[in-house]
């Protein structure tokens, strides 16, 4: 089945209800229907057939989302394309998936593909000119499509070894469809909910964890632009579920006005994309009474856990569990997640290993990446997904880290996240990353890059005083480094590698 066709099954039933809504404009489920089709059919009259891909650089507007949802109904791939990708990023994402359309920003670098479209933050551009040329009552037939058809590809955030190209995660209708569904009824959606996703919309966590489950459900979807201050908090007045990364959270603990009054609507607020620290969720907590729930997902398999909700319409998930700060929560319905250690033997609960996964939101490979493709998957059909995780005897996951951040130091193997806990607990520490560079004896040394509170005058010897008696020696960086920011990508996440290369010849003789 087209997942279009699932996320608008009860059209008839929520014609005239809210379903998108920005500053400026509501668009009611109807008008999702009539303007879908408008932009299916757009499509269609450029060429584009079943299975060619459409390239969007996925600005936070209706116009992007309905683009979005008239490619899936059109049988087209949807290729989303970061609003703040660099010209090199958006050539080799052209160059690797060869999009029938691509849909830019007015300023984007790249024009020199015979269909490419314009749409500005304000919903303006080419695109919109074109599409509002069709007849306003223009009908189109949802192409179906079998669940193991490809309708999105997402990039990951890294790159093959072999080709040095991003790798494409084809995910399929009944991948987007499964998923949809069990997030739907393990956060309850209704058409109730008013669902704010502070997030970007080129990937998995914006774009399909928020957007598909809220439209399956007959939620509104509300849009908002950057905001800062009361705007950003009066946001939240009339929200009932707020998903964001851990970075957006940290954001609205700055705002003095941030307190229960301002979020007395919300009944839940959901959190992924990043490791969550527990001193945000225990300040968010404090400040707004609302606990947070951490997800944990990935490109190729989509959302793959989430803190349990009192009441969930789903008995795979015991809805009498608690919320359990620090943990990634329990697998969703239809994951099967694993553990494990050497020869895919199972780690006993509490000890860590890497993470496994099969079940029904699991993707269908790379993108014209066999080699790659193959090596993702143990023979017995699991994926592996190349993060380190502890599962405790209740099912609750927690995160540690990824395969390739670990650190071998000599006959050691350093955790960076054991060390980055301990730092992030010193006051004047508001980031830190420990990272791995050679070394001559050791093979690889600890290095510590954190960024400091303007207010505290921390030092070197400062930070290696304070956590001497709290970790084993051979846990120790060599150096601290002290920067403004640390680089993350569009996801919110630390980016280690770029860390790696920029302090590859430190001397920490």
């Amino acid at each position: 089945m087209n997942v279009h066709t699932l996320l608008f099954a009860e059209l008839t039933t929520r014609a005239q209800s809210a379903a998108l809504q920005d500053n400026s404009q509501t668009y009611r489920y109807a008008d999702i229907e009539r303007e879908s089709a408008r932009c299916a059919a757009f499509l269609t009259g450029l060429g584009a057939a079943p299975g060619d891909r459409v390239a969007v650089q996925m600005l936070p507007t209706p116009q992007a989302i309905l683009v979005y949802l008239g490619a899936l109904r059109a049988g087209l791939v949807c290729v989303p394309i970061s609003s703040t990708a660099s010209e090199v990023e958006i050539e080799s994402i052209i160059e690797c998936t060869e999009p029938r359309v691509i849909v830019l920003k007015p300023d984007a670098p790249v024009a020199t593909h015979s269909a490419v479209y314009t749409l500005a933050d304000d919903g303006s551009g080419t695109l919109r000119d074109t599409i509002n040329a069709l007849p306003s009552d223009s009908a189109f037939n949802t192409v179906e499509r079998a669940d193991d058809e490809v309708a999105l590809i997402l990039f990951t955030a890294g790159t093959t070894g072999t080709t040095g190209r991003p790798k494409g995660a084809m995910l399929t209708h009944g991948n987007l469809a499964a998923n949809a569904a069990a997030l739907r009824n393990v956060w309850r959606l209704s058409e109730d909910d008013v669902v704010l996703p502070a997030l970007p919309l080129h990937y998995y966590f914006g774009l399909c964890a928020a957007i598909h489950p809220a439209l399956l459900a007959g939620a509104t979807l509300a849009l908002q632009p950057p905001l800062d201050g009361d705007a950003l908090v009066g946001s939240l007045r009339k929200t009932t579920l707020l998903i964001g990364e851990p970075a957006f959270y940290e954001r609205l603990l700055q705002e003095p006005d941030l307190n229960h009054a301002a979020c007395d609507s919300i009944r839940l607020c959901i959190s992924g994309a990043a490791p969550l620290h527990r001193d945000t969720w225990t300040a968010f907590h404090e400040r707004t009474g609302k606990a947070i729930l951490e997800c944990y997902g990935l490109p190729e398999a989509g959302m793959v856990t989430s803190g349990p909700v009192a009441g969930a319409i789903n008995g795979a998930m015991d809805s009498e569990l608690p919320n359990r700060p620090g943990t990634v929560g329990l697998p969703l319905p239809g994951v099967k997640l694993r553990v494990v250690g050497a020869n895919l033997l199972h780690m006993p609960f509490d000890h860590e290993g890497e993470v496994l996964l099969k079940g029904p939101t699991v993707f269908k490979g790379y993108w014209r990446m066999p080699q790659e493709t193959a090596d993702a998957f143990y023979p017995d059909g699991s994926f592996r997904t190349g993060d380190l995780g502890l599962l405790a005897e209740e099912g609750y996951i927690t995160y540690s880290g990824h395969n390739g951040d670990q650190i071998e130091s000599g006959v050691f193997t350093i955790h960076p996240k054991e060390v980055e806990l301990v730092l992030h607990d010193l006051a004047g520490v508001m980031e830190s990353a420990i990272i791995g560079v050679p070394h001559a004896e050791l093979g690889q040394a600890a290095i510590a890059v954190i960024v400091r509170d303007p207010a505290i005058a921390l030092t070197e010897a400062d930070v290696m005083d304070a956590i001497k008696a709290q970790l084993k020696p051979f846990m120790l960086p060599r150096r601290v480094l002290f920067v403004e920011a640390l680089p993350r990508n569009a996801m919110g996440r630390v980016r280690k590698d770029l860390l790696r290369e920029q302090y590859v010849a430190l001397n920490t003789d």
